[in-house]
């Protein structure tokens, strides 16, 4: 089997299990709105930055100026709870909306999330390895660091890893693979076209194929 001297890693589903949390908190997140989504229909968009599940999840569309708002331009929490929304008068959520449950939806994943989230088995026994075999590694996550760093320091993971890239570290979140470039930016390798050398000397795991 090969060896690679670099490894970045997924975080949600590759080296931790946090896919009931995710699915368990949009549930609660598109309930407050009065929207039904299977179970299934939601694992299919994680890895996503939130906004871009949101937007997924909520069907948006950009045109949504005219619904009934607060006088800070918001929904309100009635609103929300109803499950009116602008949904009600057969129009998408706008950025808006997206960011007001985003807000939300994190607070209560912050609230819960120490129930849910574990390490799979024998990760930190690889991890390990790699590291006394002086392999570099980072992770690369289309979560956002507040929560990304929560959970990698709970789970204490932290002292794996040299980097965690986030969407704010990259213009173009996954599926792209801006992400892998910074982390090959962070490690200090170098990059041609596409991921260049590095990249011929790198192993991605996780959900994107990058």
């Amino acid at each position: 089997m090969r060896e690679y001297s670099n490894y970045l890693f997924d975080l949600d589903g590759t080296l931790i299990e946090s896919l009931t949390l995710i699915i368990s908190c949009f549930q609660f997140s598109l309930g407050s709105l009065g929207i039904k989504r299977s179970d299934e229909y939601i694992r299919e968009s994680i890895g996503l930055p939130l906004a871009a599940q949101f937007q997924r999840l909520l069907q948006v569309t950009e045109h949504d100026e005219h619904d009934e708002r607060g006088e800070d331009g918001h929904l309100s929490k009635a609103m929300f709870k109803r499950g009116v929304c602008c949904k009600s008068k057969g129009k998408g959520f706008s950025a808006k909306d997206i960011k007001l449950v985003s807000e939300r939806h994190m607070q209560y994943q912050k609230l819960v999330y120490s129930d849910f989230i574990y390490v799979y088995a024998g990760v930190k026994e690889l991890l390990a390895c790699l590291k006394r075999a002086g392999k570099r590694l980072a992770i690369v996550t289309s979560r956002y660091p507040e929560t990304a760093n929560m959970y990698i320091s709970m789970l204490q993971l932290d002292k794996f890893f040299e980097h965690v890239v986030t969407p704010l570290d990259v213009s173009k979140p996954k599926p792209h693979g801006e992400h892998a470039l910074e982390a090959l930016n962070m490690l200090k390798l170098e990059s041609g076209p596409g991921l260049g050398r590095g990249h011929e000397d790198t192993l991605f795991i996780g959900r994107f194929c990058i």
